[in-house]
């Protein structure tokens, strides 16, 4: 298995999202670094799903290696950035996790992977409020060939990972009420001062 961050925002750009992805959390890390820590505490080689990568970009994702989406798959934003590491790796699980949910505690991304130990399903996540949280979670390369599969097969752009989820062999672990905020994605400064105070 590796562990692929996805940068944040729909074009998966570092360019144009940069400002997003290297915000500063209390511990001083960015919210890229923050999710890279998590993910390799899992002993996960971990890597950086972005769409392009500009020369100071570089610098934005300090040792983090990049995996660039690859144009040649017929899909947008995360569903694109998870097919063109499956591409890369194709026999490997990818435990994906987006940057921009940095309240998620590694505890939970333990029972993630614990559950996946099991091998009981071809994808694994988080439920909240009765929908599945498709960027923190585990996909088969199974499933990940599937999905492959079908993108190629499809005549649009399917760029929901929501449509792949409720399609193919998923697992639900419940989350807790009271944990279910750190499921949520912070797209802006602001968000990011409101539920981390200090930051």
């Amino acid at each position: 298995m590796i562990g692929l961050i996805l940068a944040g925002g729909k074009s998966q750009n570092l360019h144009l999202h940069g400002e997003l992805t290297t915000l500063s959390t209390p511990g001083g890390k960015t919210m890229a670094q923050l999710a890279y820590s998590k993910l390799t505490e899992l002993a996960l080689t971990t890597y950086l799903s972005v769409r392009r990568v500009q020369p100071d970009d570089l610098q934005r994702t300090a040792d983090i290696p990049v995996i660039l989406d690859n144009s040649s798959i017929h899909a947008e934003g995360p569903l694109l950035g998870l097919l063109s590491a499956h591409r890369k790796f194709p026999m490997d699980d990818i435990f994906l996790l987006a940057c921009n949910m940095p309240l998620i505690k590694t505890a939970y991304l333990h029972d993630l992977f614990d559950l996946w130990l099991d091998k009981i399903s071809d994808i694994y996540v988080y439920q909240k409020s009765g929908r599945a949280v498709p960027f923190c979670g585990i996909y088969s390369f199974q499933a990940l060939r599937q999905m492959d599969k079908m993108v190629s097969l499809s005549q649009k752009k399917e760029t929901s990972l929501q449509y792949y989820i409720q399609r193919l062999n998923t697992c639900y672990m419940h989350i807790p009420e009271e944990a279910a905020s750190m499921l949520q994605l912070i797209n802006s400064e602001e968000e990011l001062s409101q539920l981390i105070p200090g930051s």
